[in-house]
């Protein structure tokens, strides 16, 4: 339903107060999750450094990261769920941000630096199919960038390296993960075809956003063939054939999975 206008009015005005904070400038994170970290101004929206940021999703990350977890943050943007993991993870686990975007990456080094996580890498690169090169669209907005495959090299005005997470683990030697938040702007089957490999013998757990019905039926059916479990955020299991939910979770452990029903 819309909004009446005065609510809209309300609503600029209850905002107006933090357009007057200098981008830039670090603030404590007021809330949720990632409250007492530092977060960079004009980074993302002020929700990130208010808290209030995807409640839900906060949420649903306490119950799926454990202490001393390896941690994958496919499509991090400015870190926002990378500081989050780490935070849950606590120091002895790891965290993975893959973002190909180059001020997304400025934003995560400077928040992984500014708050001394030590067990935060950032992976500069987007996650696909395979190594190499792809054309990359960049957006007015930077959560909104992806992957072009279909522009071809040659008409290309960004590229961005890509990477596999079969190629990731099993040919560079990196740490497989327990967990793996993805958000990848519609490259979410992409994702899941280059990990065949770690999906069927590392078998993390999966929390993934749907961008079109095309990508979730492709993914169930990809996460069905590695022995997954999927269900939406209530705990009801999915198929091909359900309606398309925006967010989908994936686990191997079935007992496990059935703890969310």
């Amino acid at each position: 339903m819309k909004a009446p206008a005065f609510d809209s009015v309300l609503g600029k005005l209850v905002r107006f107060p933090l357009q007057l904070i200098p981008g830039g400038t670090f603030v404590r994170v007021r809330s949720g999750l990632n409250a007492g970290y530092r977060w960079r101004v004009g980074s993302s929206i002020h929700g990130c450094w208010l808290g209030t940021y995807e409640a839900e999703g906060q949420e649903m990350l306490r119950e799926l990261v454990r202490p001393g977890d390896v941690c994958y943050d496919l499509g991090a943007n400015a870190g926002f769920y990378t500081l989050a993991m780490a935070r849950l993870t606590g120091p002895g686990g790891r965290i993975f941000a893959f973002e190909p975007l180059a001020s997304n990456a400025a934003n995560i080094l400077q928040h992984q630096r500014v708050n001394a996580l030590e067990h935060v890498t950032l992976v500069q690169a987007a996650v696909s199919t395979r190594g190499g090169l792809l054309p990359f669209v960049s957006r007015e907005s930077n959560a909104m960038g992806s992957l072009a495959p279909s522009a071809g090299l040659a008409s290309a005005t960004y590229c961005v390296p890509t990477i596999s997470l079969d190629e990731f683990v099993f040919g560079h030697g990196f740490p497989a993960p327990n967990f793996m938040k993805i958000d990848v702007e519609g490259a979410e089957t992409d994702v899941l075809r280059g990990a065949r490999r770690l999906l069927r013998e590392s078998h993390p757990r999966v929390f993934l956003s749907i961008h079109s019905e095309g990508c979730f039926r492709e993914s169930i059916q990809e996460l069905g063939e590695a022995g997954y479990l999927v269900t939406n955020r209530a705990g009801k299991t999915l198929s091909g054939d359900s309606t398309v939910e925006n967010e989908i979770l994936g686990r191997a452990d079935l007992s496990e999975a059935r703890e969310l029903r």
